[in-house]
């Protein structure tokens, strides 16, 4: 091939090259274009205003939450008893947190059951203290936060069917907690037994996390 037949090629195709490795080039944020397909995909700084699909998936992410379980729990003990069942970190906000009573070999004393926030100096409470009274729950039962933490816990007994109705309309009740820095922070099941009570319950806690490194495990 001759110089200037190859020169000719290159000034064809170097262009067509420059176009094609244009489209695949970073879109401006948040751009209304709808031309090429990295419109359509779209940047990583995109934000919520944006019509891309990063966009569309950061505003999903806002309403997405985490589910973490504590399975198969031991709820038993004489007297008053406070366990530990998730760790807390950072800022999170709680969209909901319940147990489920999965066995009762012996639920005839347990009472006074609530969830508090716990930085190993003192606890806050997530539903009031006054708590909820377990005696009778059959498995298949739930015990929840349905009301802010002025209010005790509710308690779905499946010993009949049942009905419970949040504030708002909502039947689990949000609520944003943050962990004491640089102490592990707890949430704990509280509750009073006897030497009899013998209950096995799943605790689940759906939540968002509000600050960078944010989270709930079970313990």
């Amino acid at each position: 091939m001759g110089k200037q037949s190859e020169a000719y090629l290159r000034g064809i195709v170097e262009p067509k090259i420059d176009t094609v490795d244009g489209y695949h080039d970073v879109p401006t944020a948040d751009t209304a274009d709808n031309n090429q397909l990295r419109d359509v995909i779209g940047n990583k700084t995109d934000t919520n205003a944006g019509d891309s699909i990063m966009a569309k998936v950061k505003t999903m992410a806002g309403v997405i939450y985490t589910e973490v379980a504590q399975p198969s729990f031991a709820v038993d003990g004489n007297g008053a008893q406070n366990d530990n069942i998730f760790t807390v970190v950072g800022n999170v906000e709680i969209l909901g947190i319940y147990g489920y009573v999965n066995a009762a070999a012996d639920a005839t004393t347990c009472g006074t059951c609530y969830f508090d926030q716990w930085d190993a100096t003192a606890a806050t409470e997530i539903t009031d203290n006054g708590g909820v009274d377990l005696a009778g729950a059959t498995a298949g039962s739930i015990v929840m936060k349905t009301a802010a933490a002025t209010v005790a816990a509710t308690l779905n007994n499946a010993s009949a069917a049942r009905v419970a109705e949040g504030s708002d309309a909502q039947a689990l009740y949000p609520c944003i907690l943050t962990a004491k820095n640089g102490v592990t922070t707890y949430i704990r099941f509280n509750f009073t037994g006897d030497a009899n009570t013998d209950i096995t319950m799943d605790f689940f806690v759906r939540y968002k996390a509000l600050s960078p490194g944010s989270s709930i495990t079970p313990v």
